[in-house]
């Protein structure tokens, strides 16, 4: 507190929607540990990866070596820093769940 009281600043609060970098990195370390706990169903993520049609071409490209972009991790799929969830009532119910948390800010 006493370093800060050095500089003149005026906090802002600025939404998820138009700050998705900080957003994002915000929710990140919390993201896995709320699926687990809080979402039913995640254990049959990695079976639904492998009969979607968009990730399971993702994953034979992976096994392949062929698609470095994406990281398979402890059973989970990651574009970057975001979570891959394929189209489904899950992906409905995670974005309702974390959503219905807030922002930190």
């Amino acid at each position: 507190m006493s370093f800060l009281e050095k500089f003149t600043f005026v906090v802002k609060h600025k939404s998820g929607m138009s700050n998705r970098v900080a957003d994002a990195l915000s929710r990140r370390s919390n993201l896995l540990v709320s699926m687990r706990v809080g979402v039913p169903g995640m254990d049959v993520l990695m079976e639904q990866l492998t009969v979607d049609p968009y990730f399971s071409v993702v994953l034979q490209g992976i096994q392949s070596g062929q698609i470095s972009d994406f990281l398979l991790h402890e059973g989970f799929l990651f574009k970057g820093n975001q979570l891959c969830i394929p189209d489904s009532s899950l992906r409905l119910q995670i974005i309702r769940e974390l959503h219905g948390e807030g922002h930190v800010d």
